[in-house]
């Protein structure tokens, strides 16, 4: 407060504290009062001191001496202030017996001495009561003085009475208008002819302030001849804002509309439009303004989905990230939907990029595949417990929404979209049953065709009695081994029941020689086989010489491969596979059906390789806006994959696309295609995705490398996915396009290299 040194006072009653901020608001206006920066406090009752930093500014407040604020339309304070604290106490000023003294606003004073008419009415109704009168502009006083030859025609306290009369009555007659609205100002200036005995105003130019005086109708009068005038005056203008924009700014467009257009009016008559009104120059100003804000919202894209979009609408969930970062984020953001995308709105990039990050770390979407469900008696007891933990997530808001796509198909889909955390939940319990109970099938090789022949014996020493579901299908071509199919937990716990059982045989291989053996065992011996085996626990099969032995294979010896889950035995005994078959095609990646297509491209564009321009003509324009949408959500480099939705005319439901180095840097060239292979190997995985297309990558203009380099690569990655455990790809399809200059040397390539990852130069299987 040590700098606030220059005081000016002014005395008001029952000032509330709103009050007393917007005189504090207006004598810091200098455009307004003249002021600058102040502080206003309260110094004894009802008188209170305005204090300015600048001298300059107690002056020019000083020079106008009575301000007129504006509280609203209804409402304004009169303030006439006084460089010092002189105020009295609010009683008439003390006279002696034979006068009364009047204090009386300077400008109705003016007035009287001014208008002949009023002045001679005021001179006759004291002159019936033998007194006469002074007016004091200067000191804002009206003396009435009593003639002392009356005292004895009528009593003092009978004079005073009259007296009071005469002045309320004068008082109750005219009226005293303050105007301080700029274009009231001009018209009144303007119209100033109208002046008449009557009515009188007086201008205080350097103030902007009119002051009417006279009798009531005529005031009335004028005022509203000049309200008339102004609002033709006046123009109004329609200012296009949404309702997401306006709230980041309209703390600093209506201070500044208040402190600079304080004329101006400002409506929101309708959704989106901010309305202003008043004179043309002023509404120019404010639309300025109004603008520049506008231009300092600064906007985000957060890229989604349809399916994202209805769920923020359903679940209020833009509400909800509002108040939430109203709660957490220094600079208010607002969200609105734009299309497929989400729009974040703020005055602060830094608020912006927090803001995206926890939307697009907060949501998710996710589509499980779930294969033939209409089979499984699991699926019901699913569905109820999703439906009951989909409830427990919603109890208090929606947190997530679950989609049954496809239900009676083979190829039923479970979609999920909500929070993070719920929507992760509830895909574990899927992935779960995934692992349990979809129809999965194991194969389980065997040391010698005769196990096949009698694996029902076997299974009787191992004590399986029921299979719950279990398929067992024995073979002996073209290596003996059993084939188990049914739900997953059950063929992998009667496969880890028989892997062990196997691997505790011992076999021994006898020859029988001599006349009548076969008769033998064929009758009388076969019952005393069947009491050697009952007593024993063992099993005795008869070998036909004919039939050749077999190895234990680690990989199958037709173009399928078997991903380890366990390490194999030193010994010949069954191994933990799970079959992944590889398919070569002769056509084009878009005449298939799987999972997933794969994509090359360079640039990020996916027509810029003849693979990509042929899907999109099949696939039609929809999915180049999904690759659009997908694309704006990251930056991609040579080795990146981007996940794209597929539209109806494609046989797959997802696109992956391998952002591929262009032709010249063949290092390079290699070193992204091994890294986006290996990413779409692991997408596949992750996503529970059961079949992929992948083209031979590489040959052609735009990559340019060699046949041999590019079939070497795919095989490669294919064997390096398939020596890891796989839980989910059943099936890899390699399409060779026909009539190409290199078509027959890529199939051949590819069957060979293929080939000889299954069989090693000795002509083992390894």
């Amino acid at each position: 407060m040590e700098n606030y040194l220059y005081d000016v006072f002014f005395e008001a009653s029952n000032l509330s504290d709103v009050a007393l901020e917007h005189i504090k608001r207006y004598f810091k206006v200098r455009s307004r009062s003249g002021g600058g920066e102040c502080v206003v406090s309260k110094v004894d009752k009802d008188i209170y001191k305005i204090s300015f930093v600048n001298q300059n500014a107690q002056e020019r407040v000083l020079n106008r001496k009575d301000h007129v604020i504006k509280i609203n339309k209804q409402e304004e304070i009169h303030v006439s202030v006084r460089r010092e604290n002189d105020f009295k106490c609010s009683e008439q000023p003390k006279a002696s017996a034979n006068q009364k003294v009047y204090k009386l606003d300077q400008y109705l004073l003016r007035f009287f001495t001014d208008c002949k008419k009023p002045y001679s009415q005021l001179e006759k109704l004291l002159s019936a009561l033998s007194s006469t009168f002074e007016i004091n502009i200067e000191a804002e006083e009206l003396v009435v003085l009593r003639n002392p030859a009356a005292a004895d025609v009528c009593p003092l306290k009978q004079w005073e009475l009259g007296v009071d009369q005469v002045v309320d009555q004068l008082q109750f007659h005219y009226t005293v208008h303050f105007e301080v609205e700029r274009d009231k100002y001009a018209i009144l200036e303007k119209n100033c002819s109208n002046q008449n005995e009557d009515l009188k105003i007086y201008f205080e130019e350097g103030a902007c302030l009119a002051v009417v005086v006279g009798e009531q109708n005529q005031v009335d009068e004028i005022l509203k001849s000049t309200s008339h005038t102004q609002e033709q005056q006046q123009v109004k203008q329609e200012c296009c804002v949404s309702e997401k924009q306006f709230p980041l700014i309209k703390e600093q467009f209506e201070s500044y509309i208040t402190s600079n257009l304080p004329e101006l009016q400002i409506a929101h008559e309708q959704s989106g439009v901010i309305i202003l009104k008043g004179l043309e120059k002023d509404v120019q100003e404010g639309e300025q303004k109004l603008s520049k804000l506008k231009k300092e919202i600064q906007e985000k894209r957060v890229p989604s989905n349809h399916a994202l979009m209805t769920f923020l609408d359903s679940s209020d969930g833009i509400k909800h990230f509002q108040r939430r970062f109203q709660q957490s984020l220094y600079s208010p953001v607002m969200l609105e939907t734009s299309g497929s995308d989400l729009l974040l709105l703020s005055l602060s990039d830094g608020a912006l990029q927090e803001a995206a990050a926890a939307i697009q770390r907060d949501l998710s979407l996710e589509i499980i595949h779930l294969n033939n469900t209409e089979k499984s008696s699991a699926f019901p007891t699913l569905k109820e417990e999703l439906s009951k933990a989909v409830k427990q997530a919603n109890r208090e808001s929606v947190k997530v929404e679950l989609k049954y796509q496809n239900e009676s198909s083979s190829d039923a889909k479970v979609q999920l979209v909500g929070f993070t955390t719920e929507v992760n939940e509830l895909k574990n319990m899927l992935l779960q049953y995934k692992i349990n109970h979809q129809i999965h099938q194991e194969r389980l090789l065997l040391e010698y065709p005769e196990m096949a022949k009698h694996f029902s014996e076997i299974m009787s020493m191992a004590g399986v009695k029921e299979c719950n579901g279990v398929e067992i299908r024995p073979t002996c071509s073209p290596s003996p081994c059993v084939h188990l199919t049914g739900p997953r937990c059950e063929v992998e716990s009667l496969k880890e029941t028989l892997v062990s059982f196997l691997r505790s045989l011992v076999t021994k291989k006898f020859e029988v020689k001599g006349p009548g053996v076969q008769q033998f065992f064929q009758g009388d011996g076969e019952q005393t086989l069947k009491l050697v085996k009952n007593s024993y626990m063992v099993g005795i099969f008869h070998v036909d010489d004919g039939q050749p032995t077999y190895q234990v294979s680690r990989y199958s010896t037709s173009l399928s491969y078997s991903g380890l889950a366990s390490a194999p035995s030193t010994h010949q005994s069954p191994v933990y596979e799970t079959k992944v078959h590889i398919n070569v095609a002769v056509g084009s990646l878009e005449q298939q059906q799987a999972d997933v297509f794969v994509v090359p491209m360079v640039q990020a564009n996916m027509t810029s390789t003849l693979i990509g321009s042929s899907l999109l003509y099949k696939a039609g324009q929809q999915l180049q806006t999904n690759f659009n949408t997908a694309k704006r959500r990251c930056t991609l480099t040579p080795g990146d994959v981007l996940m794209v939705d597929a539209t109806a005319g494609l046989g797959c439901s997802k696109v992956l696309f391998i952002e591929c180095a262009p032709k010249g840097k063949k290092q390079e060239s290699e070193k992204a295609l091994r890294c986006g292979l290996g990413q779409v190997f692991t997408l596949c995985e992750q996503n529970s995705w059961g079949s992929v297309v992948i083209p031979v990558i590489g040959p052609g203009i735009v990559l340019s490398l060699p046949v041999r380099d590019s079939v070497n690569i795919l095989t490669q990655e294919i064997c390096t996915f398939l020596s890891q455990p796989t839980a989910f790809l059943q099936t890899i399809y390699i399409p060779i396009m026909p009539n190409y200059p290199h078509s027959e040397e890529m199939f051949r390539a590819v069957i060979g290299n293929l080939s000889a990852k299954m069989v090693d130069r000795t002509g083992q299987e390894y």
